[in-house]
C-alpha cells in the first residue's frame, strides 16, 4: 500500500508526513507524538501533510494535528494466523538475542556466535525447519521467552499481538501487549478504532479493498496499480504449506494474541457489510479493472525472469530499455528506496520555505546521512527524483 499511496503522492504533488531520519516513526513501545518524534517540517509551525504512508503506530491526536483539514484514513487488517507467520519471518534478523534463546543449537545460531561483524552475522541464515522449530518453540511458553526482552524489542511487535499494536493504546492508556489487557478494554478498543477510520482493508481480499478505495473516495482504478512486493511465493493457505503450524501451534497462539482475533473478526466483518452496500457486482468489477491494469503495466515494465525463484520478493527488475521510462521507474521505486526521494525533495521544500535556514532536529537525516552535509550528498537523490516523476511534472 505503501507504494500505491507514494505514486499517487507523486502524481497529485502530495506533502508527505515522515520522519527525520527514517521515514517510518514507528517506536515498538509506545504511539507516534508531537513532543518525542520529529518530522520533516516539525520545525515549520503550522505546516500540515497531505499523506501519511510510512509506518507508525496511531495517535489520533497527532494525526489531527499534523494532517491537512478532512484527512480520510484507511487501515488494513490480516489474517491473524498468517500474520504471525509472515511476521516471525520478516522480522527474524533483528531479533537474534531471542531467536537464539529458542534454538540455541541451530547450526546458524553457533556460527553466529563466531562472527564479528554484523554483515557477516546477517549472511548466516536460519533454515525453514529452524523457524518453524522456532515459532513452535515460543509459542509453548511465550511470556517465558519474552521476560528478557524490552517491550520496545523486536521481539515483542513482530510477535505480541502485532496487529493491534499499531492502533496505539486503548482508551485507559494500555498497550495490547500488556497481559492484564481485558476482552472488555479490547472490545471498546475495536470500537473506536472502527469509529475512527473511514475504510479497513482486508489483505486476504486485497484487490476488493482497493476497490473499496476507489469506489469510497472516487480514485481512479489507474492510480491504484500494484505489483506485490515482499510477499512470499509460499504461504500457510493451499495445500502447499510452509513453516506449518499444528492445531495445538495455533491454539497457543490464538492464546497469546486473541486481541488481534477479536479485531480480525470485527474488521473482516465490517468489510463485508461495507462490499454489500456497494453491491459486490460493482466491486468485483472495479477490483478486475485494477487487476486488468496491473498486469498490464507490469507486462509493459517488470522482468520478471531476474526475480528468479526468490521466496522473497523485494525488489523488482525492469525489463531492457525501460530503465528510464518514469513509469516503469515508478513501480521499479519501493519501500526506503522510494521513500529516500521524497525525503530529500521534502527536504528542498523546507529549505526554499524558510531561506535555507530550516533547522533539523537531529544530526541525520534520510536514513543516516548528515544533515550538515546535505549539499554534498543530496544531488544524486534528487536526479533521481526527477528521472520517477518524469510525466507527472
Amino acid at each position: 500500500m505503501m507504494s500505491i499511496f507514494q505514486r499517487f503522492g507523486l502524481k497529485y504533488n502530495s506533502r508527505f508526513l515522515m520522519g527525520e531520519n527514517r521515514g517510518g516513526m514507528a517506536v515498538n513501545s509506545r504511539p507516534v507524538n508531537l513532543e518525542s518524534d520529529c518530522w520533516l517540517g516539525k520545525n515549520i509551525e503550522g505546516l500540515k501533510f497531505d499523506l501519511s504512508c510510512n509506518h507508525l503506530h496511531w495517535n489520533k491526536t497527532m494525526i489531527d494535528a499534523l494532517m491537512v483539514e478532512g484527512y480520510k484514513s484507511i487501515g488494513i487488517a490480516r489474517e491473524p494466523n498468517s500474520h504471525f507467520i509472515s511476521s516471525f519471518n520478516f522480522y527474524h534478523n533483528l531479533m537474534p538475542k531471542f531467536t537464539y534463546m529458542l534454538n540455541p543449537s541451530a547450526p546458524y545460531n553457533q556460527k553466529r556466535r563466531r562472527v564479528l561483524s554484523r554483515k557477516q552475522l546477517m549472511s548466516l541464515k536460519p533454515t525453514k525447519e529452524d523457524i518453524t522449530n522456532e515459532m513452535k518453540e515460543f509459542l509453548r511458553n511465550p511470556w517465558f521467552y519474552l521476560s528478557d526482552m524490552g517491550n520496545n524489542s523486536f521481539a515483542y511487535m513482530a510477535n505480541v499481538r502485532p496487529q493491534l499494536l499499531f492502533y496505539g493504546k486503548s482508551r485507559n492508556n494500555i498497550a495490547s501487549y500488556d497481559q492484564e489487557l481485558t476482552r472488555e478494554e479490547v472490545l471498546d478498543w475495536i470500537q473506536d478504532i472502527m469509529a475512527g477510520f473511514d475504510l479497513m482493508m482486508v489483505l486476504e481480499y486485497f484487490d476488493y479493498s482497493l476497490a473499496m478505495i476507489s469506489l469510497q473516495f472516487c480514485i481512479p482504478p489507474e492510480d491504484l496499480v500494484y505489483i506485490a512486493v515482499n510477499q512470499r511465493h509460499e504461504t500457510t493457505s493451499g495445500k502447499k504449506k510452509t513453516l506449518p503450524l499444528d492445531d495445538e501451534d495455533l491454539h497457543r497462539l490464538k492464546e497469546l494474541n486473541w486481541p488481534d482475533y477479536l479485531l480480525y473478526q470485527a474488521l473482516n466483518t465490517t468489510f463485508w457489510k461495507r462490499v454489500d452496500f456497494y453491491g459486490e457486482d460493482l466491486v468485483k468489477e472495479r477490483a478486475e479493472k485494477i487487476v486488468e491494469l496491473s498486469n498490464q503495466i507490469s507486462s509493459e515494465c517488470i522482468d520478471y525472469e531476474r526475480e528468479g525463484a526468490n521466496k522473497l520478493v523485494d525488489r523488482v527488475f525492469l525489463m531492457e530499455g525501460k530503465e528510464s521510462n518514469s513509469t516503469c521507474l515508478q513501480l521499479q521505486f519501493q519501500g526506503v528506496r522510494a521513500t529516500k526521494l521524497f525525503m530529500v525533495n521534502q527536504v528542498e521544500e523546507l529549505r526554499n520555505m524558510t531561506k535555507n535556514k530550516y533547522k533539523f532536529c537531529g544530526p541525520k537525516i534520510v536514513y543516516g546521512e548528515y544533515a550538515g552535509r546535505y549539499l554534498e550528498w543530496r544531488d544524486n537523490y534528487l536526479r533521481m527524483y526527477k528521472a520517477v516523476k518524469g510525466d507527472f511534472d
